[in-house]
């Protein structure tokens, strides 16, 4: 991963993060936003091989009222691919983040890819994760 590639992510994710922070809050209480929960944010592949493709999903359920929206899902690498995700999801309904993980442009060693999901969730970005140790 190169330093344009990480200085890019870090500054989509302080951009959100002021943008979602500064905006005005409607009277509704917490407990009225949609809210993502992820069942897992963190995927350990453990070891892999050179070249290796392995999809990846990240499975999460709406626990606010209100339906959430998801709006964009960003890697930190070309190494990441966003296959599909769930855009709407209504009051206690499960949706899915599917993702492609490509090792051709991983250098050996340990690897930690991030992924920023920005949402109209009470946290509006969530950062997944995708570690491993390439061979």
């Amino acid at each position: 991963m190169n330093f344009q590639t990480v200085i890019k992510f870090i500054v989509v994710l302080l951009f959100t993060w002021c943008f979602s922070s500064c905006k005005v809050r409607h009277t509704a209480s917490h407990a009225e936003e949609p809210r993502i929960v992820f069942f897992k944010d963190t995927v350990n592949l453990d070891t892999i091989n050179l070249d290796s493709t392995i999809d990846i999903s990240f499975k999460f359920h709406n626990e606010g009222i209100d339906t959430l929206k998801i709006f964009k899902v960003e890697s930190s690498c070309n190494c990441t691919v966003v296959k599909s995700y769930s855009e709407n999801t209504a009051l206690n309904q499960k949706g899915e983040i599917s993702i492609k993980f490509s090792s051709k442009s991983v250098a050996k060693g340990e690897f930690i890819r991030r992924l920023a999901v920005l949402s109209n969730s009470r946290l509006q970005i969530k950062v997944l994760i995708i570690k491993g140790i390439k061979i």
